[in-house]
């Protein structure tokens, strides 16, 4: 996590990265289905470095979670980020 925290994320939070066979866009679509009961506080697509990155931030309580996907050297990627 380390990495991380220079993006302002809280060293305090855990994070898991993964490669999947589904495009970030269907990541993203399904996440958004998924996370009732959480409100939404960030839906964005961003370009980065010549990559689309797609991010959602939740919130429920004290709780948070952040969730990008993207492609990268023809690998997508999907970073999940949760912490207090």
């Amino acid at each position: 996590m380390q990495i991380m925290t220079q993006y302002g994320v809280p060293s305090t939070w855990s994070g898991k990265a993964y490669t999947t066979t589904a495009s970030p866009e269907t990541v993203i679509g399904w996440y958004r289905v998924q996370m009732t009961g959480w409100e939404k506080v960030a839906d964005n697509t961003i370009e980065y470095l010549g990559y689309m990155v797609y991010a959602l931030a939740y919130q429920k309580g004290n709780d948070a979670a952040i969730i990008t996907a993207y492609t990268y050297s023809g690998y997508n990627l999907l970073v999940l980020l949760a912490g207090s």
